[in-house]
């Protein structure tokens, strides 16, 4: 059973569905070395002054981006270790999760100095720290805690007396060991104000419907690009 099979089952349409989100506690994996000491490496060596320090800062900025993409990718069950910087962006943007169109500014410094042996610029080192840094703390910030669970409810089924639903479908992530996924739960309430399941179902992290359900997720805890969010959901489930 799937999504779609699920919504069947308990006669409800995605069309006549509200979101809410339900909070949660899913966070980031622990790294040996964490983003940000990547970063006060990074802002150490630009103090230091020098065509060395420049070199050792601009190449910490990207360690620090890469480390954080990576940490990202992993939290949610993704072998980023194998991956190349363009498919952890890619995978990134599918995600919902911010990924400035900057960041390619640093890669680009990165790639003067390992393939065309040219200096940095000062303001492309600093450029490139500050890019970082915004990057990690906005990627960690969401992750205090990540807003891990959302409500599928559906508007023909609203009972106004009781200000509550009807019919519900809860989504969970739920990490364990290496696999990560949606836990999906469908719930309804009799007539005696009782709730209880009624069908589950999973929706793995190769499935398009994960990024695009974490893609929403991102959106309503930020407030960013809501219904770009939702628009992206509605055909992915349509083509599912």
């Amino acid at each position: 059973m799937d999504l779609k099979d699920l919504l069947q089952e308990m006669d409800m349409d995605i069309q006549h569905c509200a979101v809410s989100t339900l909070g949660g506690s899913f966070g980031l994996l622990p790294m040996e070395i964490e983003p940000a000491e990547f970063l006060v490496q990074a802002e150490e060596d630009l103090l230091t002054g020098g065509l060395s320090a420049s070199i050792n800062s601009i190449t910490n900025a990207k360690r620090a981006i890469v480390c954080q993409m990576d940490q990202a990718l992993l939290s949610f069950g993704y072998d980023a270790y194998s991956w190349n910087i363009p498919k952890k962006i890619d995978c990134l943007k599918e995600l919902g999760l911010l990924m400035p169109a900057i960041l390619r500014k640093v890669s680009f410094t990165r790639n003067l100095l390992e393939h065309e042996y040219k200096k940095p610029s000062r303001d492309e080192v600093e450029m490139g720290l500050d890019v970082a840094t915004l990057f990690v703390m906005a990627t960690s910030n969401l992750f205090r805690p990540f807003g891990d669970s959302l409500e599928l409810g559906c508007d023909r089924s609203f009972i106004e007396e009781r200000h509550r639903y009807a019919k519900t479908v809860r989504l969970s992530l739920h990490r364990e060991e290496q696999t990560v996924s949606y836990n999906v739960t469908g719930y309804e309430v009799d007539e005696h104000g009782r709730e209880g399941a009624v069908a589950s179902c999973a929706i793995p992290n190769s499935a398009p419907l994960f990024k695009a359900t974490v893609r929403v997720a991102a959106a309503l805890e930020t407030k960013y690009r809501v219904e770009d969010a939702f628009s992206n959901f509605d055909s992915v489930y349509r083509n599912s």
